[in-house]
């Protein structure tokens, strides 16, 4: 049931999400593996075609700032499909590779989303940088983690829940926003636990990953999404 914030009155287990996730990565890690893989040749294979077309790219500031625009645009709605893979597998829809492509058009709209969320982010290093340089105190640069840390993890449904409910930008932001806050220190807590799922799967050779990818996407962006939104 939805409480006048607009998202469930939930919660969660940090160990039952990632059993949960597990058990659900049977029969899709394949799908999630090759979407993945997809998304890591795609941003990497227009960096090198850049670089053999124009050799100069390394040097050319603009034209390195252009790429990263255009690698943007092109990733964003990408990494949201493999989001939403994982959100309508937990909903026992059937899914497939081909669905990672299915938000190109609110290209714009993700785009735009996540550029404000990396604004957002930003602003605190900023200002402690700033303070930083008119304190004379560089170590007070560190201090500025902690706020980025709160307001990444604070938004980290923005662009999942535009793709998914058609929110406008801002509306989607303060949905996210007030739901994490809910948890926050739990959100922490599963996020450094698949964070080192993440980790110990890529130094296994990356053979892990084959299981590390489906299950941190389907605990973060299937499992608990739901409990927040569904």
């Amino acid at each position: 049931m939805k409480n006048d914030d607009g998202f469930n009155d939930y919660d969660f287990d940090i160990g039952e999400v990632i059993r949960d996730a597990y058990e659900l990565t049977n029969g899709v890690k394949l799908t999630f593996f090759l979407s993945f893989l997809f998304y890591v040749f795609v941003i990497m294979g227009v960096s090198f075609l850049v670089g053999l077309v124009y050799p100069g790219f390394a040097e050319d500031k603009i034209s390195q700032a252009v790429l990263q625009l255009v690698i943007s645009v092109l990733a964003i709605p990408m990494i949201v499909g493999i989001q939403m893979l994982a959100l309508k597998h937990t909903r026992g829809e059937d899914i497939e590779f081909k669905d990672i492509f299915n938000y190109y058009n609110k290209t714009l709209k993700l785009f735009f989303a996540s550029l404000l969320v990396a604004i957002f982010i930003y602003i605190p290093l900023i200002l402690f940088a700033i303070l930083a340089v008119v304190a004379k105190i560089p170590v007070i640069i560190i201090l500025s983690i902690f706020p980025i840390l709160y307001i990444a993890l604070s938004y980290t449904y923005t662009t999942q829940l535009i793709a998914d409910k058609d929110l406008k930008i801002w509306d989607a932001m303060e949905l996210s926003r007030k739901a994490v806050k809910r948890h926050w220190l739990k959100f922490f807590g599963l996020g450094f636990m698949l964070g080192i799922i993440y980790l110990i799967g890529a130094l296994a050779l990356g053979i892990g990953l084959i299981w590390a990818i489906p299950l941190v996407m389907i605990a973060m962006s299937g499992i608990v999404y739901r409990k927040a939104f569904d």
